[in-house]
Parts: C-alpha cells; structure tokens; sequence
C-alpha cells in the first residue's frame, strides 16, 4: 500500500505539474481532476485496494495497516486541497483556502464514488465523472465566495 501510493501520488505530481496559468476556476479545476482521473485510469489497482482497505474490517484491526490507510487519505485530501486551492488563486488567496478546506473532502468523496462506479462497469467514463465533478465544487465554491 506505501508503495502503491507513493506510485500514485508521483504520477499525480508529473501528471499536474504543468498546470494552466489563466482561466476560470471551472477551467483549471477541469484540468486538474482530468489529469487526476487519467492517473487513476492507469492506476486502478491501488484504488481498488485502498478502497477494500478502508471498508474492511480486517484492516481496522491491523493497526498499522489502518496507519497506513489514513495517511494515503490524508495526502488525497491535501493534494485535492492543493486543486482546489490553485483552481480558485485568482479569487484571492482568502477565498482559495476557504473554498479548498471546505471542498477537500467533498472532493474526495466524489473520487471514491466515480471508482466504485467505474468498478462496477456501469459504463460511463472517468472523464464525464470529473466534468460533473469540477462542475459541483466550482459551484459550491463560487457561492462560498459570494456568500462570504
């Protein structure tokens, strides 16, 4: 699992590391979650086992097999964070890290559920998912800065 994920979050860092500099936030966020679900196309395996990890019993159990769990979703949730953030730059540095703390597990509660749903081969592509992903946050986040 430590290896898978520092597999992931590698590719995830090369995948993103040329992001765009203008645009919108819906933009960049579309960028973002594009390429983060082209490394997870790639990268099914470890998905799907820290997926099985997180709603096992077994793993519960395991002290340090849970350890390892919660720090893989924590490096999500502050690289989902870190999307967020850089998508919403341009709104001032407040109301990015309003919207990324507010949106950085809702983010990644959408990812859980486009792998199950991609694991259950119901037939719609990881793109449409993170299209109707960057759509939602960018529009909870545009009325968290509205409503601030």
């Amino acid at each position: 699992m430590a290896q898978g994920a520092q597999g992931f979050f590698d590719a995830m860092r090369e995948a993103q590391r040329n992001p765009p500099a203008g645009g919108t936030p819906r933009e960049r966020l579309g960028w973002y979650l594009q390429k983060t679900g082209e490394v997870f196309a790639h990268r099914e395996e470890f998905i799907r086992l820290l997926l099985v990890l997180v709603m096992s019993n077994e793993a519960a159990e395991a002290p340090e097999a849970m350890r390892t769990v919660i720090a893989v979703r924590d490096e999500g949730r502050d690289h989902m964070r870190h999307m967020i953030r850089s998508s919403f730059i341009g709104e001032g540095e407040d109301a990015a890290n309003t919207v990324a703390d507010a949106l950085a597990h809702f983010g990644m509660a959408g990812f859980d559920g486009a792998v199950v749903s991609l694991q259950s081969e119901d037939g719609k592509p990881i793109s449409e998912f993170m299209e109707q992903l960057a759509d939602a946050m960018v529009a909870i986040g545009e009325a968290l800065i509205a409503g601030r």
